[in-house]
């Protein structure tokens, strides 16, 4: 029993201090002014091609948003499909969307659930966007506990595993294991790899940047440069209509 009780101070030990590396990670996400974030992921079939996305999200205070999705489907040499929306001041604008299949639904609350996920995963809130209304509660996690220092991309990586369950939504009642690489000084994750049964994504990210300035413009339908290129678009139809009815 006195080798027994060590081994299991040890692992309680070991599990809280992995709470409270998510606990640190998901506070500075909620208390960050604005937030800039990069990654691209696969998912698919163990044993089988992936297939590929990378988004990009913009947040700015509690309700401005900017959400893109390019999606290569497994077939190589694919065009992406594109989704691209922006929210402001509880008003969501659709910029581009050449997505097949499933009509996204993205109320202006998605922002709020991306932030409170952004800690643990961004699966559930890319599933959410066609399948659920708000309100979002975040993911349930159990199990947290470490599993060793990894090097990954130039940076010291705090590797934790947890389970997780989202209480609505295509993902309701599924548990997902992860795999998470997380920057213990920066407190912002690296890497995860998300699983269930057969099934496996993996988000790598590539920009993950805190409290820069991001001007109001990025969450404005009218911004410079799509006004440039509507103003391209009128002045070549105006033309194209001066051709065909003066020559």
């Amino acid at each position: 029993m006195r080798f027994v009780l060590p081994l299991l101070i040890a692992a309680v030990q070991d599990e809280k201090t992995a709470d409270e590396l998510l606990q640190a990670v998901r506070a500075r996400m909620a208390a960050a002014k604005t937030l800039r974030m990069e990654v691209n992921m696969t998912f698919g079939e163990r044993g089988r091609p992936p297939a590929r996305l990378s988004a990009t999200v913009l947040l700015k205070g509690q309700d401005s948003w900017s959400f893109s999705l390019k999606y290569w489907a497994n077939q190589r040499g694919s065009a992406p499909e594109l989704l691209r929306y922006i929210s402001k001041g509880g008003k969501v604008f659709e910029l581009e969307k050449k997505l097949e299949g499933l009509e996204p639904v993205i109320p202006a609350e998605w922002g709020s659930l991306f932030r409170a996920s952004l800690p643990t995963d961004i699966v559930g809130p890319a599933a959410m966007i066609y399948s659920v209304e708000p309100p979002f509660p975040p993911p349930v996690v159990s199990g947290a506990r470490r599993a060793g220092r990894e090097r990954l991309n130039g940076k010291d990586a705090e590797v934790i595993e947890y389970t997780m369950k989202y209480e609505v939504g295509m993902l309701q009642g599924v548990t997902l294991s992860v795999k998470a690489y997380v920057d213990p000084v920066d407190l912002r994750p690296l890497k995860r790899e998300i699983s269930s049964g057969t099934e496996l994504w993996t988000e790598t990210f590539t920009a993950f940047v805190i409290d820069e300035e991001i001007p109001d413009g990025e969450f404005s339908y009218q911004t410079p440069s799509r006004l440039c290129q509507s103003r391209a678009r009128q002045l070549a139809t105006s033309a194209e209509l001066f051709g065909r009815y003066s020559g």
